[in-house]
C-alpha cells in the first residue's frame, strides 16, 4: 500500500510539473503591444504617425493620412496599448477589403512599423533592432480596424 501511495504522489507531482511547464511555455508566446512598442519609447517623443489604407480588391487604391496632433497620437497609442499579442507564423493570411500600414516616427525618425492585414493578423517592425526586426502576431484587433477606418471616412 505504501508503495502505491508513493507512485501516486510521484505521478501527481509529475503532472503538476508538466502543467506548469505548458503554462510557462504558452506565457512566453504571448505579449502586448505596450511591452513591445510603447514601453521602449516616450510617447511624448512621437512626432508623427502615418496611416496608410490600401484596398486589396481588383482596383488597388491607397490613401494616407498624417497625425501630428498630440491628443490624437495619445488616443491612438492608447488603443494600440490594449492589444494582447500572440506569436504567429501563419502563412495563410486572409486579406480583408482594406489593409493598414502604420509608421510611428519618434523624434522625426521612422522607428516602428505596423501592418494590419485583417482582424486577427498584425506584424510589427522595430528599426532599432539588429535581429528579428519584423515579427508576426495574432490578435483580435477588430476595434483598432474600426478606429482606423474612421480616419478615412
Amino acid at each position: 500500500m505504501k508503495k502505491q501511495t508513493k507512485y501516486l504522489l510521484g505521478i501527481g507531482a509529475l503532472i503538476i510539473v508538466l502543467v506548469a511547464a505548458v503554462f510557462v511555455y504558452n506565457a512566453q508566446k504571448t505579449t502586448s503591444f505596450k511591452k513591445l512598442i510603447t514601453d521602449k519609447i516616450n510617447v511624448n517623443e512621437i512626432s508623427a504617425i502615418y496611416i496608410t489604407q490600401r484596398s486589396s480588391g481588383e482596383e488597388v487604391r491607397q490613401d494616407e493620412i498624417k497625425i501630428e496632433d498630440r491628443e490624437k497620437i495619445n488616443k491612438l497609442m492608447a488603443e494600440f496599448n490594449k492589444l494582447d499579442l500572440k506569436s504567429a507564423h501563419d502563412g495563410k493570411i486572409k486579406l480583408v477589403p482594406y489593409t493598414y500600414t502604420i509608421r510611428i516616427y519618434v523624434n522625426r525618425e521612422a522607428r516602428f512599423g505596423i501592418d494590419i492585414f485583417n482582424k486577427f493578423n498584425i506584424s510589427l517592425y522595430d528599426s532599432s533592432k539588429t535581429k528579428n526586426r519584423l515579427r508576426e502576431y495574432s490578435t483580435n484587433n477588430g476595434e483598432i480596424i474600426s478606429k482606423l477606418e474612421n480616419y478615412f471616412k
